[in-house]
């Protein structure tokens, strides 16, 4: 699914922009965070950020989204 940003929902722009700020930590913070946590905020913001959707994460993914809204 191909969309613009101009295209997207508000809530959809927020799903997005929250997926670039989980990439941006973890290009940032790979001093101080372990690499698994930051290979999963990268894994899973590039997927929020190009689906602007939560649908198709597992479980996991979503405690993962739920970690990276207190840290991030």
């Amino acid at each position: 699914m191909n969309i613009t940003f101009f295209e997207m929902t508000p809530a959809q722009r927020t799903i997005s922009n929250f997926g670039r700020r989980m990439m941006q930590y973890s290009e940032d913070n790979g001093a101080t965070v372990p690499l698994e946590i930051l290979n999963a905020f990268s894994r899973i913001g590039e997927e929020l950020a190009e689906t602007a959707s939560v649908k198709n994460l597992t479980a996991a993914d979503k405690m993962v989204i739920k970690y990276a809204k207190k840290v991030v």
